[in-house]
């Protein structure tokens, strides 16, 4: 029946047939548009290092927001992390989810916060004045401080001492090395200094301090034949510990290390246990007395929206 210019009679189309030409746009009375966007949230889970497993998950925050490098304060009342989207921001929180502060609201990238001993104090790494560099900010708001840097390179992973006499960090240019930083005198005598011991050849990353005043780092080949490091600065003389196969996921309770590979070390005793897969999809973290764990899952949801012309 294609081609006939009228169908009941069956006249097929000439050379001299006209057809009738309209806008077709009055036919669209609506429009439908997909909307792809991120959400993160962080969940706060009872954990037991005797037994090495998590409890049910207690939501304490949702956000359109990535959430990364989550750290908990010395006095488990607080949890620092950096909140991303074309921007990376500090913010702190209370560790039921209430009593947020946005430490710091611009246009640069501030990442890895950790806690001074006393919970006052946020150290940060930031690009703020062109390049990475360690920054801290009180954990109740006010203007970023410059603490360490070095020339022609940039400076992360802050972490400092109990007695905030030291600050650690990792600077990647020309390579990556651990340095240490004393936080004692005036900021124009603060020189970073290589400490990394020459029997361990491969990167070292600190995370963390013992009590004793020793820093606790790794130092790991390609995820496989990792060792962690315990480095004296008082007698600049440290010890090492095997862990194969360990990428710290965080440090607690001033002997414990836990891996990424579900292992829990023992910085006492050297031994390994084993604990149960760690919560969450996203980045972790573990409450300083061991008894919590937080994780921030991030998930991808796609919005249908009809859109329809104003009348």
């Amino acid at each position: 029946e294609d081609g006939q210019r009228d169908r009941e009679r069956k006249l097929p189309v000439t050379a001299d047939t006209l057809f009738p030409i309209g806008s077709c746009t009055k036919a669209f009375t609506a429009m439908a548009v997909a909307v792809t966007a991120s959400t993160c949230k962080i969940e706060r889970y009872p954990f037991s290092i005797a037994t090495g497993s998590f409890g049910p998950p207690t939501t304490i925050l949702n956000t359109t927001r990535a959430v990364t490098s989550m750290s908990a304060s010395p006095d488990g009342r607080l949890l620092a992390f950096t909140a991303a989207d074309a921007t990376e921001d500090l913010v702190v929180m209370r560790t039921d989810g209430t009593g947020m502060v946005r430490l710091t609201n611009d246009r640069f990238r501030d990442r890895a916060p950790q806690w001074s001993a006393d919970s006052s104090t946020v150290y940060f790494a930031s690009n703020r004045s062109g390049q990475y560099e360690i920054w801290r900010v009180s954990a109740a708001g006010g203007p970023p401080e410059l603490v360490a840097r070095k020339e022609a390179s940039a400076v992360l992973q802050p972490v400092v001492s109990p007695d905030n006499k030291y600050l650690a960090a990792l600077t990647v240019i020309p390579k990556l090395q651990l340095e240490l930083l004393d936080l004692s005198g005036p900021p124009e005598t603060r020189v970073l200094r290589d400490i990394v011991p020459p029997e361990v050849p491969v990167p070292v990353v600190p995370f963390g301090w013992l009590k004793d005043g020793r820093l606790v780092a790794i130092a790991t080949t390609n995820g496989k034949d990792s060792q962690i490091v315990l480095y004296n600065p008082a007698t600049r003389t440290s010890t090492s510990i095997a862990t194969p196969g360990v990428t710290h996921v965080g440090f607690a309770a001033d002997r414990y290390v836990f891996g990424s590979n579900s292992t829990a070390v023992d910085l006492t005793t050297g031994k390994s246990q084993s604990i149960k897969t760690f919560p969450g999809r996203g980045d972790s973290a573990i409450s300083p007395d061991a008894k919590f764990a937080y994780a921030a899952p991030a998930t991808t949801v796609t919005n249908v929206w009809m859109l329809t012309p104003a009348k």
